[in-house]
């Protein structure tokens, strides 16, 4: 019997750039290893689409580059 191994099962991860080109694929394949993630967006209009795209993302509404952004990702 082989062993499957799933390194990204159930694991958070924190995405910044989830709009993105490179961060969209990243989002995709993340949850389709089933990864927990939570992406952070700057700009309010773009978070109904990501929404849409990725029913099972969490999402947070901030700036990456904000000192309390980057402690609460590290503390989560």
């Amino acid at each position: 019997m082989e062993t499957v191994v799933r390194p990204w099962e159930n694991r958070r991860v924190f995405v910044t750039g989830a709009t993105g080109l490179l961060g969209a694929w990243l989002c995709e394949e993340l949850l389709a290893r089933g990864a927990r993630l939570t992406a952070i967006e700057k700009d309010r209009d773009l978070l109904p689409g990501l929404v849409a795209r990725f029913p099972a993302l969490r999402l947070a509404h901030g700036d990456a580059l904000d000192q309390d952004w980057r402690l609460l990702a590290g503390a989560g």
